[in-house]
């Protein structure tokens, strides 16, 4: 059984874990709404280029987290691999 201490940790970690997942979503929320007002004041919206634009943004978003993620975060060095190697090893 754990700890009091150990359930303070736990609960302080998954609080600071959903603060970063929430300042993670406004960030990718103004980031991708950015990109279409940009996209609508240059180009004239259609419906074949809004499809168009949520597959390339999909295809996009994936790659660069699948990138982010297997080069960066599991290279073995570095702050942000290190601390990301605690979300592997949390039960």
């Amino acid at each position: 059984m754990h700890s009091d201490s150990d359930n303070v940790i736990r609960a302080e970690t998954r609080a600071q874990g959903l603060r970063i997942k929430r300042n993670n979503l406004v960030a990718a929320l103004l980031s991708g709404l950015t990109l279409v007002f940009i996209s609508v004041k240059f180009v004239a919206p259609s419906r074949a280029g809004f499809l168009f634009g949520l597959l390339v943004g999909f295809v996009y978003a994936n790659g660069f987290e699948y990138c982010l993620h297997r080069f960066l975060l599991h290279c073995g060095q570095g702050l942000f691999s290190h601390q990301h190697m605690v979300h592997h090893n949390d039960i």
